[in-house]
């Protein structure tokens, strides 16, 4: 940290120090010192500095009232100008110390530079003040948890969970306690379950990973923590994303209209897609990122527009033909999603995507043989996914190769055990393989989990046991 960042973290200190002070009332607007201001206004993007500026002018024509500040605060934080934000909530926070969400705002700040005991005591204060936003025990349980205070961790993860029992940051905390603990049976449970509704999770595959690592099944370890470990926007907390709207700058932009895309808010995202193609029609991140959100909303020809003018400005770019090969699949077109997943894989074929999406195609067209190459390139590209041995043992299972579609189903129930489907299927070609009494255990097991289609389960699991019975295969 450099001298001038390490200063200004000081003032920040004493500042705050003077707020959580016994008796400390609101103070005067002169009592607060200079507005902080980034110290080379020249060196930021145009647009961030044009809304400093504003933001500077209403602060300015309304030196006591602490919401301009507070919005000075959130413009900063939004653009990475982390200190001046964490001085800027400081004074806010001085004209009027009942705010929430300032206080939240300052606890993150603090915790991002690492003064844990510090955020502790911020997220404190707006829990006082605000007793039912989940996001504040979670977070808190996350600090604690860093300073080695499981119990408090614990505690503040139950308490979001009395709240919310579905959060999922509350329920991925207690997984960290419950592994710190020493339970990795009962914290892969847990994980897992997360992972079934959601198998691209970067945390939850990371607890799983570390759960069987303790486990000592490195195998299954190296494929979760292979996908662990990356960055993820959070739904659930409206206050940090509502200080997402300040970002700005068209990078930025760009960026946090992906991030939204990818946690599933895509109407939020096409807005910021489509006003940001506005601003720059070539840019083919956001035409593609825009045809697959059209296509997400069930808007088709929308896509399809949008994609063939992506295809117009960059023939040779792998993502447009990778986009457009899943056009054409969810409209039924299987040659014509093979035609551009073949073209995204040469121009880049170490993409495992292009190849699944070429395998799915291929199935479609009937062509299992093909489909299972395809499928085994993702497979070596990318090992260990479940929703390509899943779908590599669809195919074997059309082809009637009982056994290699029974492995593949058999490794894919290692990563989506609570999978109810997949066991039913792993247990009929189990039946066909001529083996009835595993077959039994897996149809069990899928009633267990609720099948989609418990009648036909029913009869499976009875035609397994006269099978066993009756010393036969299927047949």
């Amino acid at each position: 940290m450099g001298r001038k960042i390490r200063g200004l973290w000081i003032v920040v200190g004493l500042g705050l120090g003077l707020l959580l002070s016994p008796g400390c009332g609101p103070s005067a607007p002169e009592a607060l010192g200079p507005i902080p201001r980034p110290a080379d206004m020249s060196a930021l993007d145009s647009t961030v500095a044009a809304l400093v500026q504003q933001m500077l002018l209403d602060v300015e024509k309304d030196t006591s009232n602490p919401e301009p500040r507070t919005r000075l605060a959130m413009v900063y934080q939004a653009n990475e100008l982390f200190v001046e934000s964490a001085a800027t909530f400081v004074q806010s926070l001085t004209l009027d110390a009942e705010q929430p969400v300032a206080w939240y705002h300052l606890a993150r700040l603090q915790h991002r530079e690492g003064d844990l005991e510090a955020a502790i005591e911020s997220m404190g204060r707006s829990i006082a003040l605000q007793p039912d936003y989940v996001p504040s025990y979670w977070r808190r349980g996350g600090w604690h948890f860093e300073l080695g205070d499981v119990d408090r961790a614990a505690t503040d993860f139950d308490r979001a969970l009395e709240l919310n029992p579905g959060n999922v940051q509350a329920r991925l905390g207690r997984v960290r306690v419950t592994l710190e603990k020493g339970q990795a049976e009962e914290a892969l449970v847990a994980a897992r379950e997360i992972l079934r509704k959601d198998p691209t999770h970067s945390l939850a595959n990371l607890l799983a990973g570390n759960a069987y690592r303790q486990l000592g099944d490195m195998t299954r370890a190296e494929y979760h923590l292979k996908r662990g470990g990356g960055s993820q926007v959070i739904r659930d907390d409206l206050w940090s994303n509502d200080v997402l709207r300040y970002r700005v700058g068209y990078g930025a932009q760009v960026q946090l209209a992906i991030q939204l895309a990818n946690d599933g808010q895509n109407d939020v995202a096409l807005q910021m897609l489509q006003s940001l193609r506005e601003r720059n029609p070539d840019d083919v991140r956001v035409l593609a990122q825009m045809g697959q959100v059209l296509m997400r909303l069930g808007k088709n020809e929308k896509a399809l527009v949008v994609l063939q003018d992506a295809l117009d400005r960059h023939p040779e770019n792998p993502r447009v033909h990778l986009e457009l090969s899943a056009y054409y699949y969810v409209t039924r077109d299987a040659a014509g999603a093979l035609r551009h997943a073949e073209r995204s894989i040469e121009l880049r074929p170490e993409q495992s995507l292009a190849h699944i999406r070429k395998g799915t195609a291929l199935r479609a067209l009937a062509r299992n043989e093909d489909a299972v190459d395809a499928l085994e390139e993702a497979l070596r590209l990318d090992p260990g996914n479940p929703r390509v041995l899943e779908t590599l043992g669809d195919c074997l299972a059309t082809l009637k190769r009982w056994e290699p579609a029974a492995e593949r189903y058999q490794e894919a129930l290692q990563q989506q055990d609570q999978d109810a489907d997949l066991h039913v299927r792993y247990g009929l070609v189990m039946l066909f393989a001529g083996n009835p009494a595993v077959a039994e255990t897996a149809l069990v097991r899928a009633l267990e989990l609720g099948p989609s289609q418990p009648d036909r389960v029913n009869q499976l699991l009875q035609q397994s046991r006269r099978q066993q019975q009756e010393g036969g295969g299927a047949g």
